[in-house]
This record gives C-alpha cells, structure tokens and sequence, in this order.
C-alpha cells in the first residue's frame, strides 16, 4: 500500500511524508496536531526508529556508535543535570552475583532466553525459546510476577506453586 492511498493510518507525519502527502487535496487528507500528552512516546519511538537506522546503517564499532547517542542525548539535556549517556566503552550488566554468609561469590541463577528489557510472546514454537525454560528462568530471578496465558496445565500450575512456596519461604513471606 501507497502511502496516499485511502485507509485509515495512524502515522505521525514526517518531512518526506508531509512531501508525499501534499499532492492530496485538503478534503480527502485527514489530520489532527499531535496531542501534548502523546507527544512524548509517539516522538520518542519516532526518535528510536530513526536512530536505530543510522545506527544500523554501517558497521561501526559499537563505542562510536555510543558516541553518536551521547551527542544526540547532550543536544536534548534539559539543563536540570546531565544527561544519562552511554558510559565507554560501551557495555551491558547482565547481574551482580551476591555474597554467601562465608563472603564466597554465589552464582547468578540461569537467565532466560529473552532479554529481561524486552518482552516476547512466547508460542513454543520450533525454534522458539520454550514457555517452561523461560518461565523457570524467570521465576528464580523475579521480585514479583504478572503472568497472562490464554490456557495452562495442571503441571504448570503446580510447578508455579512450588517455586513461589520456595521463594515465600526465603524471602520470610507468606504463601
């Protein structure tokens, strides 16, 4: 589909689409401004997107693509501190492992597949990380837990029982 053709679209519109669109005569273009309360996710996500290509578009080492979003993120500093940049080299946390009584180093419970900054249906489809691995992985790390599925299985459901009955009893809560 066109970017002029008729349907509905919900797009905030940018330079070349504004180019696009002024082909169109006013009555059939249908155009609202962008609502103050919107602005900032919509024109943050456009923001994203448009980073992501430029970032994406040559294969620069990844501290000079850190450069590249430090310059962007001190151009948007509001002034009231500094902005949050990236740190160089640029690199990623992935945990703290905590001390045992002893002062001995304790290992970091298996993380899941998908990136705990991002969320994913899960379909156990081939290929697919497992709905099961991904939940255990989850449930050994979680803090709290809010889980939405369209069926479950009873083993499910009392593997689930078991970990939070583990996990309350830890932590000195009530199961």
């Amino acid at each position: 589909m066109s970017s002029t053709d008729p349907g509905p679209r919900d797009h905030l519109v940018t330079g070349p689409l504004a180019s696009e669109l002024s082909g169109l005569s006013d009555d059939v273009r249908l155009e609202q401004p962008l609502d103050a309360a919107e602005a900032p996710e919509r024109l943050a996500r456009h923001a994203m997107e448009e980073l992501r290509r430029g970032l994406g578009a040559d294969d620069e080492p990844s501290d000079r693509q850190a450069r590249r979003v430090n310059d962007v993120l001190r151009q948007l500093a509001s002034g009231d501190g500094a902005p949050a940049e990236v740190a160089l080299p640029a690199r990623v946390l992935h945990g703290i492992r905590g001390r045992s009584p002893l002062g001995d180093v304790v290992d970091l419970p298996p993380a899941p597949a998908t990136p705990f900054g991002q969320s994913n249906l899960l379909v156990n489809a081939e290929g697919q990380p497992n709905v099961g691995s991904e939940l255990r992985a989850e449930l050994a790390s979680a803090d709290a837990v809010d889980l939405i599925c369209a069926f479950v299985i009873w083993s499910g459901v009392r593997h689930c029982a078991r970990r939070w009955r583990r996990w309350s009893s830890a932590v000195g809560g009530c199961a």
